[in-house]
């Protein structure tokens, strides 16, 4: 997360405040009322003339007076309107006409208008020099602007070493509304108020738009030549979601689908994940820029699981949030879903139906087995490869067995009753296996994009539908990571499919085979 560049430097450097000078000759009292001195004390506003300066009198309260000094024209200054509050019991002391005594000796609550629309209004300190002038100097306060991308700016004491500032925005290009900083007083001491590009404080807190906070270490880029800090980056903290999600750790890390995922997500649910939690997901380019546009990082993680246990979603009305709900419903939608794109999909050539069927010539004998000797569709030995590692293949093959005979049965005849396209058993027992055959080999040669086949991606979503990572790694016995696990395991289950419809094409004597 990157911080707002140099905009201090192009808004807030009008805000250095920089020693107001008036001349020394103002102390004396040429004043001017357009009423009679009896008449003033009786008026609630009137007018008059100070040195050429337009001021307003006008009663507050029966305690105070509000007197505004107009400074158009002076070139001795860079106000163009002051404002203070003059108590009753001074002007009972002093009269009205003793204004510049009431400038110099207020210093609190003191409102100074710029020409440029900005305005200050807080504490001031003044300073006379050796040459008998007046130096103005803006302390603890409040300082707002008209037209800039900046609203306002405060600074308050916070406690005895510190000060807090707070700036507003208008408009800031990372989102910012509003942000929080806290000054020791060894940097006041050294840059004065108002010097905001010098400061450089160890924790910022940022306000967005949206309603996220985020709290955290700075570390800063400076200008070499001024000392002044032009861009700031927030390294770690906590960041706070308006949807009651909270991420701590890194934050200028690495970033996916707009979250930072190099430290601990905690959702508004309780749920905690560490790392990169989109990784498992897998998602596709078009996801991850889909996904990047939500805003909470709940409503991201329901969105990545929705792709997660989705296929392709013009065959299905069924919602994903159901597989809590009824694991047997969607386990009807994934056999649903093969089943329809095996009747819309096949090719009309039907390559691997036309020649005589010949169960041992699509297996192979793997190993052994707990004793048993394991058969393999060749398909998957001569493009998924499962040579490459027995550590690998076995459990996987054992896992698969597990599944299919408790809760991921796939009986060719259950999926044939689950259809409605023919009520020839040995048609459809063809066009299944056909349409695997086909999908697979599209891939042949190519271990990375074997996966992505229709079927692969089919059966290892409807895998980790049913068989979620912490039941994994609580119930099954396996040194394979889960994502290793679905990937193996889902082909696995596809060979266990393609050896019992070719088994029952033979059975149903639709080779030469059986009469052999």
């Amino acid at each position: 997360m990157k911080s707002s560049k140099s905009l201090y430097l192009t808004i807030l450097c009008v805000v250095v405040a920089t020693a107001v000078f008036l001349s020394c000759d103002h102390t004396s009292n040429d004043y001017r009322s357009k009423s009679s001195s009896s008449d003033i004390r009786n008026e609630r506003r009137f007018e008059s003339l100070w040195y050429d300066h337009h001021i307003v009198w006008e009663k507050v309260s029966n305690k105070e007076y509000k007197l505004t000094v107009d400074y158009n024209e002076d070139l001795n200054t860079d106000i163009s309107r002051l404002e203070i509050i003059v108590p009753s019991d001074s002007i009972s002391k002093y009269g009205f006409e003793a204004i510049a005594q009431y400038l110099y000796s207020t210093t609190k609550h003191v409102r100074r208008i710029y020409p440029s629309g900005k305005v200050f209004y807080g504490d001031v300190k003044y300073i006379l020099d050796k040459k008998g002038k007046y130096a103005a100097f803006e302390q603890e306060g409040e300082m707002s602007f008209s037209n800039d991308d900046i609203s306002n700016v405060s600074i308050h004491r916070f406690d005895t070493t510190s000060y807090v500032c707070v700036v507003n925005y208008r408009n800031n290009k990372y989102k910012y509304t509003k942000e929080e900083f806290y000054i020791d007083n060894a940097e006041i001491d050294k840059y004065g108020f108002w010097n905001i590009g010098h400061y450089k404080p160890k924790v910022r807190k940022c306000s967005f738009k949206n309603g996220d906070i985020v709290v955290g270490k700075i570390k800063y880029c400076i200008n070499e030549s001024t000392g002044e800090w032009i861009d700031y980056t927030i390294t770690d903290g906590i960041l706070y979601y308006y949807s009651g999600d909270m991420y701590t750790g890194s934050l200028d890390g690495n970033w996916c689908c707009g979250l930072p995922v190099e430290g601990t997500m905690t959702f508004a649910d309780g749920m905690e994940l560490k790392g990169n939690w989109l990784e498992k997901y897998r998602l596709s380019e078009n996801e991850v820029a889909e996904i990047t546009k939500i805003d909470s990082p709940s409503d991201k993680r329901d969105k990545a699981e929705q792709y997660y246990y989705t296929v392709w979603d013009e065959s299905s009305n069924i919602n994903y949030s159901n597989v809590n709900k009824n694991p047997k419903m969607f386990l009807d939608y994934f056999d649903e879903q093969f089943i329809y794109y095996a009747f819309h999909t096949t090719p009309s050539s039907t390559k691997y139906l036309d020649e005589e069927h010949d169960y041992r010539e699509y297996t192979l004998e793997y190993g052994l087995f707990y004793d048993e000797t394991t058969t393999l569709d060749n398909l998957f030995n001569s493009h998924f490869r499962w040579d490459l590692d027995d550590n690998i293949t076995r459990p996987s093959l054992r896992l698969a067995r597990r599944l299919i005979s408790s809760k991921l049965p796939q009986s060719p005849k259950d999926l044939f009753l689950k259809q409605n396209y023919t009520d020839d058993y040995l048609e459809f027992l063809r066009i299944c296996e056909n349409f695997i055959r086909d999908d697979m080999s599209n891939y042949e040669g190519y271990h990375d994009k074997f996966e992505e086949s229709f079927c692969a991606r089919l059966w290892r979503h409807r895998l980790r539908t049913f068989v979620s990572p912490d039941e994994y790694e609580n119930v099954y016995e396996t040194t394979m990571s889960y994502n290793v696990f679905l990937e193996y395991g889902a082909v696995a289950m596809l060979n266990y499919l393609l050896l019992s419809i070719s088994q029952e094409r033979d059975d149903l004597k639709d080779s030469d085979y059986m009469y052999k």
